[in-house]
């Protein structure tokens, strides 16, 4: 019996190393089975998953825990936008956000909040008269006498 050729069985590693998954299957003369096995345009050697026609370089990256485009990075770029809520009066502060998946914790998804550091200042808050814009409308006091 012959020995086995090394070339087949050294690619096989480098692609489940490269890719975090194995390779396609051999076929029988131990070569690849095929070039593009979830038919997705992109052959295994750059398609990181070619089980899934969804996973390839330049597909659009979404919220799965997945790296959809195969750039090494996962959910980067996709996600709601959030906003920090410092007074937790539900209104965050519109220059301090992020981006995420899942809402981090002490961030709202409304960022109309004119005084984040006061919880009686927010958008729809009553305005006595007392000098400041206390319902974010930019007006003040305006329903003073």
């Amino acid at each position: 019996m012959a020995p086995r050729p090394l070339a087949p069985i050294l690619l096989a590693a480098f692609l489940a190393t490269a890719c975090g998954e194995d390779p396609p299957p051999a076929g029988p003369d131990g070569g690849l089975d095929c070039d593009d096995c979830d038919g997705d345009g992109f052959f295994w050697d750059v398609d990181c998953d070619d089980r899934d026609p969804e996973v390839h370089p330049g597909a659009t990256e979404v919220c799965d825990h997945v790296d959809n485009d195969c750039d090494g990075y996962v959910n980067e770029g996709v996600g709601d936008l959030w906003y920090r809520d410092a007074d937790g009066d539900g209104y965050g502060d519109p220059h301090d956000k992020a981006s995420s998946c899942q809402e981090p914790l002490g961030y709202v998804p409304i960022g109309t909040d004119c005084d984040d550091e006061d919880p009686a200042v927010h958008p729809g808050a009553d305005e006595p008269c007392d000098g400041i814009d206390n319902d974010c409308d930019e007006l003040v006091d305006e329903d003073c006498e």
